[in-house]
């Protein structure tokens, strides 16, 4: 073969099966054979040199000519190295060998050499595949080449062919097997743990997976850490954060930050704004939520694949599946086809009769008649004929389909507007018929639902709670139809995924389709109804939590009755009607029992009398009457008797007040230990009296779930509801504030970085050292330390008139000098955290006003005017601060005053003089309402009847509503015996 002068020879060792040259060429088999490697080359600057000098030329048989000329950008260069015949191609090293690379000068091309390579005057390689190999340093130059002599490496001029530099590698060598045996034995244990992970075989050789690609034994390495390495999900958290909540990545990797660091959601929303682009705290609960969830899934994930490397089943897809999965409900249909199954189960029934090769050779396109033969057993059942062997096989590889990947991403990604929900009404049983009574006043409930059909899609969150209701009642009887064009699209999904069959006439491919077929009725149909009930299931849940937490949270921070006595009946038809007296701090005044006649409205009747002397005795204006039972007919005598005037000259308005909780409240140890000496029936109305004056103190004692403002709230899980709702009440007490010098301990452990222990131990510190006069002191608290006094620092106040002990709504009283401890600080009194007073301090000093004027008009407006004018960015540098951010929330801090109350924006209770009853009510009356519960579906307003009405969302015309609010509202139509009124606004 004809070469020109332009290429070049470097020698190198005996090929193997790891050379990266892109050819060999054989050349005369009548001499010793020679095998040269083929490849393009870019010389120019990267490469070596041109070898100088001659070489000795050989015959026409296999013979080159001598090198004389440098190379060019696109030489060749070629590698001859004589190898004994039939060998040079099969040559593969030892498995105690690996084998190293070595880079050649600074274009960092490899090749590969072994210690025993000899360098003769040819320049040609012989190498020695019983030798270590060795890892050598790259060229000091472009004129240098490496020889192996013995057990050092030369670096040879090629233009002198003198000895530049002598080197001694280190042989990089794998343990044997005889050095593994000697190992520790808790070395071996952990190299039997790799082992379980398909590392190392059990009998210590490398897989074939591995053989190419050796690894040195670490004995440090621990076998946990690399579980724990190999059950990193393929993705980020902040990124699904991004995508599914629309925030920035910046704020998603903030919130995450924060999470991680046990922030609470109050501390968060207030004093990181800057962080978290001013998201409030329904967003970050939300976001928070979903945090916890991720890290569940990575939690679950691990588990996950430590379960099914213990059975042996782990391989690179099932690994990338369970990595890749973003949510419980994909890790568990995953799972699923790893669970272990019931012997009961068809397709284990067909495999403990030895079908399942059967199967796998049927779905692989197997159609040999005697395969189905061979297999009957006249005395077995299940193998008795050639029906019950094509049964038994229809049944594994149903199940097979339905447990394939694709096939559960087909289940879970079905489109929702081709499947149809069904609900009819189930068929009366004995224990129904027992009760029939009740059993009819329930399906006159879900009447609408007794033939009721929608598509999946359109179908509202209340709409899936009810109808779930109705079905645990047993009235409702609820079917999942997927359409035709699901079916044809599963089916389709199935000849895609096992196109091999080939669906003609034979054998095989009618068995694989009566096996589609039978996945499809039997295995997939349920499995979609599953999926597609628990969705809605989890979107009903999911938005009466959140109507739930949103009504709570205008309920607690309803604005309080300040300064007013308040007079309040519990109102019932037996017992009486108990009635309690609350001064303006609290106190319990007066308590007594009535029983009124409903039907007697006579001004001397005893119960009147009673009435009207307790009101004029304790001048009380206002009357809270609890809505329960015998609400509606007690309102209506109330009302008869303030327009006979019965209580002049006392001017008398009442307020229906929810009393939903009351009874519970009054029966428990809170309650008892508040009102030792009180029969519980009369607790029930102090609680009623306490809610119209001071709502957010008296409603925290009462668990949130019993107070009745949610949405299907009975049917949610216990766990969820309770969390969600104590997180509502720690949101609006930290958000209202908390003096430290009067709040109770139940209040106090509502408040953010504080819990049942700490409160208790900051009563007693209270108890011990008297009224606390700073913020600082809370560190002196057992149990508080730096992390909590930061949640907690910025919502709990020290009012200058508390510290005598003035209960909060009374009128100032002079600050009492006190001895020890630190000076008050004003500052401690507002919305300011501790860690912002210095900053706070320059502002003040910048706007030229004075600490001491906190709270005046003149404060508030020069402050507002100096940051208008000044800029909030300038005064930001000034001050030491973030961002613009920062300013604005000191700006509104501070001009907020000592006496400020977020719950004063809110509008108060409706009173009312008289009142009406439903069956008075008519199409076309007018009434002024006051929003008690809001819903997916409507908002239930009391217009003062005794039964709340319904404003249903067609009738909102875009308006928001919220628990409290105050409408005008005109009556659409009325059901007295369901006991409904529809209404709408009135303009």
């Amino acid at each position: 073969m004809p070469f020109s002068s332009s290429h070049h020879l470097i020698s190198t060792r005996q090929t193997s099966r790891r050379d990266s040259f892109n050819s060999t060429i054989n050349l005369d088999e009548s001499d010793q054979e020679s095998v040269i490697e083929v490849k393009p080359a870019k010389a120019s600057e990267k490469y070596l040199k041109a070898v100088q000098g001659k070489r000795n030329t050989r015959s026409s048989a296999g013979n080159f000519p001598a090198v004389e000329s440098k190379p060019s950008d696109n030489d060749i260069i070629l590698v001859e190295q004589p190898v004994p015949r039939k060998k040079a191609l099969r040559a593969r090293p030892t498995p105690d060998i690996e084998e190293d690379f070595i880079s050649l000068g600074p274009v960092n091309k490899l090749a590969k050499l072994n210690n025993n390579n000899n360098i003769s005057n040819k320049k040609t390689c012989k190498s020695s595949p019983s030798q270590r190999p060795t890892k050598l340093s790259p060229l000091k130059s472009r004129n240098h080449r490496i020889e192996n002599q013995a057990n050092q490496v030369e670096i040879v001029d090629l233009l002198s062919n003198d000895i530049v530099e002598v080197q001694t590698p280190q042989p990089h060598i794998r343990p044997s097997l005889t050095a593994k045996r000697t190992m520790s034995k808790k070395v071996c244990a952990k190299a039997k743990k790799r082992c379980a992970s398909s590392e190392i075989s059990p009998k210590g050789k490398a897989n074939k997976s591995l053989k190419a690609k050796a690894r040195p034994a670490v004995a440090s390495t621990s076998a946990q850490a690399d579980e724990d390495d190999d059950c990193v999900v393929l993705w980020d958290s902040a990124d699904i954060l991004c995508v599914y909540h629309n925030i920035a990545p910046k704020v998603a990797n903030n919130l995450i930050t924060l999470f991680d660091n046990e922030n609470t959601i109050p501390f968060i929303a207030r004093y990181r704004r800057g962080l978290t682009n001013n998201m409030e705290a329904e967003q970050l609960r939300v976001v928070r939520d979903a945090y916890q969830e991720l890290k569940t899934v990575k939690e679950k994930a691990k588990s996950a694949m430590a379960k099914i490397r213990q059975q042996g089943r782990m391989n690179a897809q099932v690994r990338k599946s369970i990595l890749a999965a973003k949510s419980v409900s994909e890790l568990d249909d995953i799972m699923a086809q790893f669970k272990v199954q019931a012997k009961g189960t068809l397709a284990e029934r067909a495999r403990s009769l030895g079908l399942e090769q059967v199967a796998h050779q049927v779905l692989n396109g197997d159609d040999r008649p005697d395969i189905i033969q061979d297999m009957i057993r006249k005395d077995t059942e299940g193998l008795r004929s050639c029906e019950e062997i094509e049964t038994g096989i229809m049944h594994i590889i149903a199940e097979v389909i339905s447990k394939h990947e694709a096939v559960l991403d087909f289940i879970r990604n079905c489109p929702r507007h081709e499947i149809v929900l069904e609900s009819k009404k189930m068929r009366a049983n004995k224990k129904q018929s027992v009760d029939a009574k009740k059993h009819q006043m329930n399906q006159l409930k879900f009447k609408e639902f007794l033939d009721y059909s929608i598509k999946v899609k359109y179908i509202r969150p209340h709409t899936a709670l009810a109808l779930n209701r109705g079905e645990n009642l047993k009235i409702l009887s609820i079917k999942i139809v997927p359409q035709k064009s699901v079916k044809h699209s599963f089916i389709k999904l199935c000849e895609t995924l096992f196109a091999c069959v080939g669906y003609g006439h034979t054998r095989s491919g009618r068995i694989c389709h009566g096996a589609f077929l039978d996945a499809w009725d039997r295995l997939v149909v349920p499995a979609i109804s599953r999926h597609v009930r628990s969705e809605l299931t989890k979107m009903g849940e999911k938005e009466s939590l959140n109507v739930f937490a949103s009504n709570l949270k205008q309920i607690l921070l309803m604005p309080p009755l300040k300064g007013a006595t308040v007079l309040a009946i519990d109102p019932g038809f037996l017992h009486g009607c108990k009635i309690a007296v609350i001064s303006p701090s609290g106190e319990v005044k007066h308590t007594d029992v009535i029983h009124p006649v409903f039907k007697d409205s006579s001004l001397k009747s005893p119960a009147c009398e009673k009435l009207r002397e307790v009101v004029k005795k304790y001048t009380a204006k206002v009357i809270a009457l609890g809505d329960g039972t015998a609400s509606a007919e007690t309102c209506a005598w109330l009302g008869k008797l303030i327009e006979k005037k019965a209580f002049h000259p006392v001017e008398v308005s009442y307020t229906i007040v929810s009393e939903r909780g009351a009874s519970i409240y009054s029966c428990s140890p809170v309650a008892k230990a508040e009102f030792p000496s009180l029969d519980p029936n009369v607790i029930s109305a102090v609680s009623i009296g306490r809610r119209l004056q001071e709502p957010l103190a008296e409603l925290v004692k009462i668990e949130p779930k019993h107070l009745g403002v949610g949405m299907y709230q009975h049917d949610l899980a216990e766990a969820k509801l309770q969390s969600t709702l104590d997180e509502v009440v720690q949101e609006c007490v930290s958000f209202v504030g908390v003096d430290l010098n009067t709040a109770s301990v139940y209040l106090l452990q509502k408040v953010a970085g504080l819990n049942e222990t700490k409160a208790k131990n900051l009563l007693q510190w209270r108890s011990e050292n008297g009224p606390f006069t700073s913020r600082q002191q809370l560190l002196e608290v057992k149990g508080i330390g730096p992390k909590a006094y930061e949640q907690c620092a910025g919502f709990v106040r020290v009012i200058p008139s508390s510290r005598a002990g003035a209960w909060p709504g009374n009128k100032a009283v002079p600050v009492v000098k006190v001895e020890k401890g630190p000076m008050p600080n004003l500052l401690d009194s507002t919305n300011v955290h501790p860690e912002a007073y210095t900053s706070a301090m320059n502002l003040i000093r910048l706007a030229r006003v004075e600490l001491e004027d906190l709270g005046k008009p003149e404060f508030i407006h020069k402050l507002s005017y100096y940051v208008t004018f000044a800029g909030a960015a300038k005064i930001a540098t000034e001050i030491g601060v973030e961002d613009e951010q920062a300013v604005t929330q000191l700006t509104e801090a501070l001009t907020q005053g000592p006496a400020y109350d977020i719950r004063l924006k809110n509008a108060g209770p409706v009173f009312r003089s008289g009142c009406t009853k439903i069956e008075d009510v008519k199409p076309g009356d007018t009434f002024t309402g006051c929003v008690q519960n809001v819903t997916t579906f409507g908002a239930f307003v009391d217009i003062g009847v005794g039964q709340c009405g319904l404003l249903h969302t067609s009738q909102w015309n875009g308006a928001k509503l919220v628990t409290g609010e105050r409408v005008e509202v005109k009556v659409l139509n009325v059901e007295v015996a369901r006991k409904r009124i529809g209404l709408a606004f009135q303009s």
